[in-house]
């Protein structure tokens, strides 16, 4: 049977496994849903806008480790999914953006509803003709990286989103494991490694721990792997770890040596080099001392914790109640703000992808597309939605439809004064009050209880809705590093 160009396009999409698109239908894009009634296998999300279908993509696509697919029309409709676009390409979200345009003939005339969206988005999209990575990783190098790893008596990993891209959360347990070297995560590294283990250090960074920010000050090996030490991590990229040897295992050559120097480079798929190299390396340099000087970090510089019996709700007794509530078992979408950092510092996360968040674009109403669409990627798993005023009120303005996630999120909304992030100041050692969840504890106003039956009491409430459960990690002070993982 001869096929259109549109069933080409629906043909495609469903011998590539795709079940599920995000998109809003315009003139020039209609001969493509003409034909979606002949393919009942792909289900179409109307969206009301179509950044939000880009999102909603992104978040599919980090759910499930898999493409996700959006739509748009001609013009606008393909302009509007830039923003989108950019931000799934500098966090290395696989989404495919499919767009219309105006008639052959009509092309460079400047006519209604055109735009060089090809043009366009060269700069943000990834050339997939042109790209051959290497996957496997140079041996010698693997070898070399073996020998330090053994040598090196105050070490640390640095784990990024890599090693969720390549399916390499075990192998990297297993390293860790045959190793006992500590493990800090980037931003985007959250859950790749289980926050309950004695090894974890958790984030690094502006927004990070002090303890993990010291370790990497005075280590004498960083293991890369998986990431790309961007400013928010490493600060002043010449003093980053100046007393180590780095080690950076990616599989884009492009950001090995693009930020802080590499002694040991190895290009390659994560899980394809950490298989090769665990078994290159042999018995490991004692690290009983460095585990006592980052037990001692952490006993100076503890993370604030606030009680359950304060009169105001605050944000971290929120993501403590959140991790109460779902004991873990849930995927956390964050927006971009200051509710963005007291959810990657007071949820622990234990399972890979379940942390999603805009991290290299940092773009407000991020979360609640996203969201939506790792709900449509994982309708097994509870989704939280943790939402700041701001970022809500942009999903507000073009309709992305809060009515429509709350059917199939658990949506939080924290507020913040000037809209929070300005006034965040906790440089890794916890956080200066700034920002509570009023709209949500003060609803119906001093003394009332609120329509969901918990109390304005902050305890009340926190109790309430947490169900007891407490996180165990050193956030919330977690037993002596280095023991025992069980």
């Amino acid at each position: 049977m001869k096929l259109n160009g549109s069933q080409i396009i629906a043909e495609c999409l469903l011998q590539e496994g795709i079940d599920v698109m995000f998109g809003l239908p315009g003139g020039a894009i209609m001969p493509l849903y003409d034909v979606w009634a002949q393919y009942p296998q792909i289900r179409h999300v109307l969206v009301r806008h179509e950044q939000g279908a880009a999102h909603m993509a992104d978040g599919y696509a980090r759910a499930k480790r898999d493409v996700g697919v959006c739509l748009g029309t001609s013009g606008p409709g393909a302009t509007n999914l830039v923003t989108g676009i950019l931000n799934a390409q500098m966090d290395s979200a696989p989404v495919v953006a499919i767009t219309a345009n105006v008639a052959t003939h009509f092309i460079g005339s400047d006519a209604f509803q055109e735009a060089d969206i090809t043009g366009i988005t060269i700069p943000v999209t990834v050339d997939l003709p042109g790209f051959q990575p290497s996957m496997e990783g140079n041996v010698a190098q693997i070898r070399k990286a073996a020998r330090l790893i053994e040598q090196a008596k105050r070490p640390i990993i640095l784990a990024g989103q890599g090693v969720l891209i390549s399916g390499a959360a075990p192998e990297l347990k297993e390293l860790v494991d045959k190793t006992g070297v500590p493990v800090i995560t980037t931003l985007l590294g959250i859950s790749s490694f289980p926050e309950s283990h004695p090894l974890a250090l958790q984030l690094l960074g502006m927004h990070g721990w002090v303890h993990s920010n010291y370790a990497v000050h005075h280590c004498d090996l960083v293991i890369g792997i998986g990431n790309r030490f961007d400013d928010r991590a490493c600060g002043k990229f010449s003093a980053f770890a100046p007393e180590a040897k780095i080690i950076h295992i990616d599989i884009d050559p492009a950001e090995i040596g693009k930020n802080v120097r590499v002694d040991v480079p190895i290009v390659g798929d994560v899980k394809r080099v950490l298989t090769k190299l665990i078994p290159e390396i042999d018995e490991c340099a004692d690290k009983s001392a460095w585990y006592a000087q980052i037990d001692d970090w952490r006993r100076t510089y503890p993370p604030k914790v606030y009680p359950d019996d304060t009169d105001e709700l605050y944000q971290p007794q929120v993501m403590r109640g959140i991790y109460g509530a779902t004991r873990g078992d849930a995927i956390v979408v964050a927006d971009v703000g200051q509710h963005q950092m007291f959810a990657a510092q007071h949820y622990q996360f234990d399972e890979p992808n379940t942390w999603i968040t805009s991290g290299g674009l940092g773009t407000m109403g991020f979360s609640l597309p996203a969201a939506i669409g790792a709900w449509f990627a994982r309708p097994d798993k509870n989704v939280w939605c943790v939402i700041g005023d701001g970022c809500f009120d942009q999903q507000r303005l073009p309709g992305h439809g809060p009515a429509v996630a709350g059917k199939l999120l658990r949506p939080e909304l924290l507020g913040g004064r000037s809209r929070g992030a300005a006034g965040l100041r906790e440089a890794g050692r916890g956080v200066r009050h700034s920002g509570l969840a009023r709209e949500a504890a003060n609803r119906n106003g001093p003394g009332d209880r609120r329509r969901d039956g918990l109390s304005r009491s902050g305890a009340d409430r926190l109790s309430s809705f947490a169900g007891g459960e407490r996180p165990t990690h050193g956030r919330a002070g977690h037993g002596t590093f280095g023991g025992d993982p069980g």
